[in-house]
């Protein structure tokens, strides 16, 4: 059959967040973005979405030139994303050996089963 899928939820005093949709104790309901467009103030909206850009992948690139034009760095660093990919890699490993595997291992290359096929295919040592 088909998969069950359970919505995240986040429970408070005063209501829930389910999913994408706010239930509050009255058992109104509104849409997050909707309440974050109705409610939240303009120089917040332009902090998260800097001239209305809501796309993630143009979101890093404005971050990227600004970080240039600024002379700074990012807010989030390449050794930053280095260590989340590898986190994510991580669990893949674990999973194809069925036992606990350190991040550290993964960023070093001490482990890399899963990664050996794309490595060999192009050249990687």
């Amino acid at each position: 059959g088909e998969p069950v899928s359970i919505p995240l939820t986040i429970y408070g005093t005063k209501g829930c967040i389910k999913g994408d949709i706010l239930i509050r104790e009255d058992g109104r309901r509104i849409g997050i973005e909707e309440l974050f467009e109705k409610k939240t103030k303009s120089e917040i909206k332009d902090a998260f979405f800097p001239y209305g850009i809501k796309n993630p992948m143009a979101l890093e690139t404005l971050e990227f030139l600004k970080a240039i034009k600024e002379e700074r760095d990012m807010e989030t660093s390449g050794l930053e994303g280095l260590r989340d990919l590898a986190a994510s890699y991580a669990l893949i490993e674990s999973s194809l050996m069925g036992q606990s595997i350190k991040v550290d291992d993964v960023e070093t290359g001490k482990i890399g089963r899963y990664e050996e096929e794309i490595n060999t295919y192009y050249s990687v040592t």
